[in-house]
């Protein structure tokens, strides 16, 4: 990640723009509040090899029992 120009994407609001807002917005120093589990289903690279992505499931796991899991798809 580019520490200046990077992006954080959320759901809703808008985008952190570099590697302090990011930090930030994951939740700083606090304490994680769960795992997240990433399974990649399919890679791709350009052909110079800048460049690379994967696609695939992602599952979110909270520490806490009553908390409830999440699935969904990341790139």
């Amino acid at each position: 990640m580019d520490p200046d120009d990077g992006r954080l994407i959320p759901r809703v609001g808008p985008p952190a723009v570099g590697e302090r807002a990011i930090y930030a917005m994951m939740g700083g120093d606090a304490p994680a509040q769960g795992r997240l589990l990433w399974t990649p289903e399919e890679a791709f690279v350009a052909e110079s090899g800048e460049l690379a992505a994967t696609w695939g499931s992602a599952r979110f796991v909270p520490n806490d029992p009553a908390g409830s899991e999440r699935q969904g798809r990341y790139v």
